[in-house]
């Protein structure tokens, strides 16, 4: 399925685990509740993708375009978002439990209650998004740009924000312990 272009296309009944959809045009695929697990989905578009409730365990989106894609429930554990895209992209509460997200893009977003425990984030992106009730206890956001993100309430413990830009912070209520300010 590599290349392939499957917009709009209806994969019910497909088993999508450990397929190669490399470069694969995925707009508007209802992907609702699959299993993605371990897929290579590098360089993938997957604009306005409903992926809610998805096993995207250990699923390869490096470079990925998830624009306006509905990622919310979605488990992320261990994926790969190297420089993806996410603008206007719904992750409320998913898992991205130790996801790679290294310079990804994320603008306009919202991770709110969303499990980011360890991730790394590192030199990434934030623009004008939403993490209120998200935890990103000890997540690495080593030389992270933060342009007036919503971290209401947020668990921020042991997190390393050592050279992050932090322009337009807004931490009320945070828990900030043990974190790495320098």
């Amino acid at each position: 399925l590599s290349g392939t272009n499957l917009t709009g296309a209806d994969l019910s009944g497909t088993d999508l685990s450990e397929r190669n959809l490399n470069s694969a045009n995925l707009t508007g695929v209802n992907l609702k509740g699959k299993d993605l697990y371990f897929a290579n989905l590098t360089r993938v578009d997957l604009t306005g993708a409903d992926l809610r409730y998805a096993n995207l365990e250990g699923a390869d989106l490096y470079r990925a375009n998830l624009t306006g894609a509905d990622l919310s429930g979605a488990n992320l554990r261990y994926a790969k978002l190297n420089r993806a895209v996410l603008k206007k992209v719904y992750l409320t509460g998913a898992n991205l439990e130790k996801a790679d997200l290294r310079e990804a893009n994320v603008s306009q977003a919202s991770l709110n209650g969303a499990n980011l425990r360890g991730a790394n984030l590192s030199n990434t992106r934030f623009s004008k998004t939403s993490l209120e009730w998200a935890n990103l206890e000890g997540v690495n956001l080593t030389g992270t740009v933060f342009q007036t993100i919503n971290f209401l309430y947020a668990n921020l413990s042991g997190a390393n924000l050592t050279g992050a830009d932090l322009e337009g912070f807004y931490l009320e209520g945070a828990d900030l312990s043990g974190a790495y300010l320098s």
